[in-house]
This record gives structure tokens, C-alpha cells and sequence, in this order.
């Protein structure tokens, strides 16, 4: 059985009576509309139950596969499960027959992308050995469509890439494709790759992706092209490629592009190695943004960087590192290295928040005073994996160094508000909540595959001291929920009546968004979270966890006063200096 634990961090204030009340019925009205109900009615209030080993899986008419069901063989099962606001799931299965056909009919067991309905019913998405939409005669392979990694907007609507076969967006059973073999034509004199790398999708319907560019017969070649498309209009964009010039930095060409980001928007977000064309020129990265055609600069190497808590510096931006982050207002976050004056190896890096049209600003560098209590507890390193969501605030992780400070105790994850706050969120070291008492956070896999939602709920894996690990969650106060953990007991049934208790051997969680990236999510805007967990007697599931969730619209004003307690409780963050 799961156990639940929590622990505060900082008690909220009394705002004054009137701005209280009207904060309540805003909210209200503001999440009436934008949180419409769940998929179906859950039998749990916490837990449901999208599907398990042996249930009856979607099937299409005409299938030869009788009594389609969900199967385990192993690790091939259920994973990579991601979630939209209003609660639907899309996942990648394995699916079978329980009555196999008799030859000559074929039977093989399938790899499968499983979508949700509005209504919350499974349909199938795609399967091995279906036919590739607009190819003459291309087949799914099993074994990528299983690497295919889908991605659920909030229209419902799931993409997905498969190797050497192209990008898809399934809008309501209809399959359709964003890029494949008919359009690889695009560039004349070139031919494109039918591989496309990091897709990335928003709620406007649009994917983003990029593929290698060849010359006929030159085999081959590192130049690449980022795209834009939209599977409703056919339409797709070249927004930008290897060797073109970026805006303003006339003596240089682009070398790479990574680490995109695509908002609600439209705009785009990525990484850049420049290449000088002269030889005295120096070269660098740089963080380009924008809808097609209007690309814009947002931070470079050379970029002054103005002093901690405001004011003007003398340092200036070296080279920006991966896992840069993007929202819809266009706002980044990014570490980068520094040079200039004092500048040496144990304070060299900092993260930053910046963005178009917008003046980066540093929020944590090492060598700094951390946020805790301690006076000699200062940053020692800070991690490249940021994210933002969309208020702004910046969720990463860093290691702190100081006078009591070890290796249980110096891995921290944190989170910035647009305040000029920093607040820990959570320590190895720190007691695990929901955990039996002498068992703390910290381990092989502390403060991963972290997320970050609207409403600032953080959620994260960690390891724990006893070799176990877990599944963390705020709640709209900002306390740590345990979600799930392995060696627990979870209940797998949707009737309350009729509890079926497994033992919990291992689960994945999608984390590294905060909801306006156009990366995969399993953490919703409501604070429900989405895994796959897989139990000792060899079983597998999909599920949705609302224990931290904001309740239905029906409870709107309630709603209201927590998130109105939310805001009040950042007001004990600690502040840069």
C-alpha cells in the first residue's frame, strides 16, 4: 500500500479580506473554463487505472488479431505514457491475441501507440505491420514504432516520429502524416532523411523536428534542417538549416541545431554552434527563438551579463550549454559559462533567465551564497537541465558545498520564482516523505526526470537510502506527496470493492517540461501525473494519479482559495542578494 506523508516548508499569510474574495471568484471562473472533467469517472479518488496486463485491447475492423489484449512479455509491455490537461493518455503498447487465429491467418504480437478519447475509451494510433500513410507499399516496424516516443496535445491529438518511416499526428483515428517519404524533396538538389530526430509538438497542432540533408550520391553528411508542419494543413517550413547565417552575426554560419523548443505560439527555440568564416573571428553557441522567418537572437556568446540582483557587470556569456528550456511568453531558461573578471573554474557557470526581446538575468552562479539557512553553504555546481513553465518560474538542480556539507547531503532541487526568489524544494539528506522513518532522499537516481506545471507543482524521481526509489509530488501547499515507490503495494483495480494489491518492481515517469516546451509530459497542468509501472509477478499498467491533482470545476471555489494559498506561500522563498 502506498503511504502519504508530507511535510511543510513554510506556513502561507492573510491577504487582506477583499483582494482574497476576489481572487476566489476570478479563479473560479478562470478554471471553470479552462479545466473541463476527466476523460470517464474514476472508481478511485486517487488512482486510476488506464489499462493492465490482459485487458481487452483496442482493434480495428477486419483485424486477424481475435480478442485483442494487452501483454507483458519482460520489459515489452506498457511505456513511455504522456498526458494532456484534461486527463487523456497516449502510450506505447504491446498487444496480442488471447484466441490466436488458425493458419493460414497471420498472428504476431504487436507494438502499438494507444490513444485516449474524450470519452475514455482506447483506440489504436498505429501499430506494427501497418501500412505508413501515403507510402506505396511501407509497413511500422515493431521495433521503432516502440522508439517512437508519442506526444499528447490538449486537442487530443498524438504525434509521433518513426525511424526511416517519417512524423504522424493522429487527430481523432484519422492518421496523417507531417513528414515522410513523398517530401523529401523539399530542398531541390538535396534529399532528406526519413529519420526525424526530436519531435516536438503544441496544442496548435504543429510538430517541429529535424532531418539530415544529403547530397545525391555524397553519402554522408552532418548538415541538418529544422522544421515546422501541421498535419491539417499539409503544410511544412525549412525555418532554418546547417550553414545558413543566423540574424545580426553576418561573419558566421550555423553548425548545429539541438535542444529545441517549440511553445503554443508557434515559436520556436534552440542551440546553436557558430562557425566564424574567419579565422580571427571566435566562434560559439548561441540561443536562437521566433516564428519562421523572424528569428531573432536571445542570448550569445559575448552577451554581457549583468550583476547578481540587478545592477550592471563585467561579465559576459562564454558558451552556452544543452537542455535549454522556452515557454509561451517566450521566456528561457539556460546555463551558460562566464568569463571575465574573477572568473576561474569553481564559479564559472551560471543559470539564467532570458528571452526575446528580453534582457537575460542571472539567478544562480556557483562559487554564490546558497538559499538555506546556513551562511557557509554556497553553490559548487548547477546543472544544465532546467526547465521553465509557463508563470515563469524555473525549476533545476544544483549541488551545494560548505561547512557541513558531503555527498548525502549536497544534491538539491530548486526552483526560482520571477520574484527574485530561489527556494529548495527538496535535499538528499532530508527524510523521505511517505517513507519509513531513518529512510531519506539520496541515491543513485536522486531529483530525475523532474517537471514542472502551471500552477509551480513540482514533481520528480528519486532515490532513496534504502535502494528504493520513488515518485514525488507537490501539493497546492508545496508539500511532497509520494506517488508511488518501488516495494510498495499498489492497487491496480478501479472498484474500491474489490482491491487487487501489487508489488510494485519498477515504473517510469516522463519528466524534463514544464508544459510549454512542446516536449513530452506526464505532469499536468492539474497536477495529475501519469506512469507505467511493472510488478513483481510480471504484470504491467498504465495509470493516473490524482493525489495532488486541483479538484473538478465543480469545486472551482475551493480551488481558488488553494491556489490563492499557493501564491501567498512564495513569499518565504529566499531572496538573491
Amino acid at each position: 500500500m502506498i503511504l502519504t506523508n508530507s511535510r511543510t516548508r513554510c506556513a502561507p499569510s492573510v491577504p487582506n479580506a477583499v483582494a482574497f474574495l476576489g481572487k476566489i471568484f476570478s479563479l473560479a471562473a478562470l478554471l471553470a473554463c479552462c479545466f473541463p472533467q476527466s476523460p470517464r469517472a474514476e472508481a478511485s479518488d486517487t488512482l486510476r487505472t488506464v489499462a493492465f496486463t490482459g485487458d481487452a485491447a483496442p482493434a480495428r475492423a477486419g483485424d486477424v488479431q481475435h480478442d485483442p489484449i494487452f501483454i507483458s512479455f519482460g520489459i515489452l509491455g506498457f511505456q513511455d505514457v504522456v498526458l494532456n490537461d484534461h486527463g487523456q493518455t497516449a502510450f506505447v503498447s504491446y498487444i496480442g491475441s488471447e484466441t490466436p487465429p488458425m493458419p493460414p491467418d497471420f498472428f504476431f504480437p504487436r507494438d502499438a501507440i494507444v490513444r485516449e478519447r474524450s470519452d475514455g475509451t482506447l483506440s489504436l494510433v498505429a501499430q506494427g505491420f501497418d501500412p505508413v500513410p501515403e507510402s506505396m507499399n511501407g509497413e511500422f516496424s515493431g521495433f521503432f514504432l516502440r522508439n517512437s516516443e508519442p506526444s499528447v496535445n490538449n486537442r487530443g491529438q498524438v504525434a509521433f516520429a518513426v525511424p526511416f518511416a517519417g512524423a504522424f499526428v493522429d487527430d481523432g483515428g484519422v492518421l496523417e502524416p507531417i513528414f515522410g517519404e513523398n517530401m523529401t524533396d523539399l530542398i531541390p538538389g538535396k534529399r532528406l532523411a526519413t529519420s526525424p530526430n526530436d519531435l516536438r509538438f503544441n496544442d496548435l497542432g504543429q510538430a517541429s523536428f529535424t532531418v539530415g540533408i544529403f547530397e545525391p550520391g555524397a553519402g554522408t553528411t552532418d548538415d541538418r534542417g529544422l522544421f515546422l508542419g501541421e498535419a491539417e494543413s499539409s503544410d511544412l517550413t525549412l525555418v532554418i538549416r546547417s550553414e545558413d547565417r543566423p540574424p545580426s552575426f553576418e561573419d558566421f554560419f550555423i553548425r548545429s541545431i539541438s535542444n529545441r523548443s517549440l511553445n503554443n505560439n508557434g515559436e520556436l527555440g534552440f542551440l546553436s554552434f557558430l562557425i566564424a568564416d574567419r579565422v580571427s573571428a571566435p566562434n560559439g553557441t548561441a540561443i536562437l527563438g521566433g516564428e519562421p522567418g523572424s528569428l531573432s537572437v536571445a542570448a550569445y556568446r559575448g552577451n554581457p551579463v549583468p550583476a547578481m540582483g540587478g545592477g550592471t557587470g563585467s561579465l559576459t556569456v562564454r558558451e552556452i550549454r544543452e537542455n535549454s528550456a522556452f515557454n509561451d511568453a517566450g521566456a528561457m531558461a539556460f546555463v551558460a559559462t562566464v568569463e571575465g573578471p574573477g572568473v576561474d573554474f569553481s564559479n564559472d557557470h551560471a543559470l539564467f533567465r532570458g528571452g526575446l526581446g528580453e534582457e537575460i538575468k542571472m539567478i544562480a552562479r556557483a562559487g554564490s551564497p546558497a538559499p538555506t539557512s546556513a551562511p557557509d553553504e554556497y553553490y559548487d555546481g548547477i546543472s544544465s537541465d532546467s526547465i521553465i513553465n509557463g508563470g515563469g518560474q524555473i525549476l533545476f538542480t544544483a549541488a551545494f558545498d560548505g561547512v557541513g556539507v558531503n555527498d548525502a547531503n549536497n544534491n538539491v532541487l530548486l526552483r526560482y520564482h520571477p520574484d527574485g526568489g530561489v527556494e529548495v524544494i527538496a535535499r538528499d539528506g532530508d527524510p523521505a516523505p511517505g517513507a519509513e522513518n531513518g529512510v531519506n532522499l539520496g541515491a543513485s537516481r536522486t531529483f530525475l526526470d523532474f517537471a514542472l506545471n502551471g500552477l509551480g507543482q513540482a514533481a520528480f524521481v528519486a532515490g532513496l537510502s534504502d535502494n528504493s526509489t520513488a515518485l514525488y509530488a507537490e501539493d497546492l501547499s508545496g508539500d511532497l506527496t509520494l506517488i508511488v515507490r518501488t516495494g510498495d503495494l499498489l492497487d491496480v483495480s478501479d472498484d474500491p470493492l474489490m482491491p487487487d494489491l501489487r508489488e510494485v518492481q519498477s515504473f517510469e515517469f516522463i519528466g524534463g517540461s514544464g508544459n510549454q516546451d512542446g516536449r513530452r509530459s506526464a505532469f499536468n497542468e492539474r497536477g495529475q501525473l501519469a506512469f507505467t509501472a511493472s510488478f513483481t509477478d510480471g504484470s504491467q499498467g498504465v495509470f493516473v494519479s490524482d493525489l495532488v491533482a486541483v479538484p473538478e470545476p465543480t469545486s472551482a471555489v475551493f480551488i481558488a482559495v488553494a491556489l490563492t494559498l499557493v501564491s501567498t506561500r512564495r513569499r518565504c522563498v529566499s531572496h538573491i542578494q
